[in-house]
């Protein structure tokens, strides 16, 4: 890992076309993330509950509703 990259712990979520649910790993894990491919950080709640989101699709976009905060969305830059 260089600057280019950002190591976290965290679960992946994709979108793929066509597919009405979203992939979303069932474990956390380490994740290598290319700066290049990040187009927005956002920092969420400590006690957010990844293996309970409450998620909508809406135009190829994931939208996570979070009590309490601004809702997030994760799409295809």
């Amino acid at each position: 890992m260089n600057n280019e990259w950002l190591k976290l712990e965290g679960k992946f979520y994709a979108l793929v076309k066509g597919k009405v649910e979203p992939k979303i790993d069932k474990k956390a894990r380490v994740l290598g993330i290319p700066r290049e491919s990040i187009h927005i950080i956002r920092i969420l709640p400590n006690n957010l509950d990844l293996d309970n989101l409450k998620y909508k699709i809406k135009d190829a976009k994931m939208v996570i509703e979070i009590e309490d905060h601004q809702v997030v969305s994760i799409s295809e830059y």
